[in-house]
């Protein structure tokens, strides 16, 4: 995998006919719409871990919890957007075809992936998201422990959210 314009985090890691690396790159992402959303393609019914998660809408932090297991590392927040826990950059390297950069991100709690406007067309990001997703849905328990202080700007809260123990979890902060 040539990621030699890049700065890697962790390991990189394989399926789908695609090698993901983390990198350490911000990435203009701008105008890009929450893409390939975690949601779509969890299953029906989703896997017990994500059931309330999904409902409650912070599925981002299953997402935030099972980046350390498959990439072996953890990644930093940066509170730069409202009620964001993930920011994270991402090159695919599909076996047949040019390396795509996107950001595993979330709207609101809500996980997804996001790609350059003038990135590939539909179907390639269709592909990427689906092995992106089935990768770290191949062991949907295997979860690191964190928690994280998020400011949810609409409602005027703090939200802790994290991972312990395999139990997710996004609670009202208190003073």
């Amino acid at each position: 995998m040539k990621t030699a314009a890049y700065s890697t985090l962790g390991t990189p890691a394989q399926h789908g006919g695609c090698t993901f690396q983390a990198i350490q790159v911000k990435l203009d992402v701008a105008g890009a719409l929450a893409d390939c959303p975690l949601h779509d393609v969890a299953g029906n019914p989703p896997p017990a871990v994500l059931r309330l998660a999904f409902e409650k809408q912070y599925d981002a932090a299953w997402v935030r919890a099972r980046l350390p297991r498959v990439f072996g590392f953890a990644p930093v927040f940066v509170e730069e957007t409202e009620c964001a826990l993930l920011d994270v950059a991402f090159v695919a390297a599909p076996d047949q075809g040019e390396p795509v950069p996107f950001v595993c991100g979330d709207h609101h709690g809500r996980a997804c992936l996001f790609f350059k406007t003038d990135g590939p067309e539909i179907a390639a990001r269709q592909r990427i998201a689906a092995a992106f997703w089935a990768l770290l849905l191949a062991n949907p328990d295997d979860l690191a422990d964190f928690e994280q202080m998020v400011y949810h700007e609409p409602s005027e809260m703090w939200l802790k959210i994290g991972c312990l123990r395999g139990t997710l979890y996004c609670e009202e902060a208190g003073d």
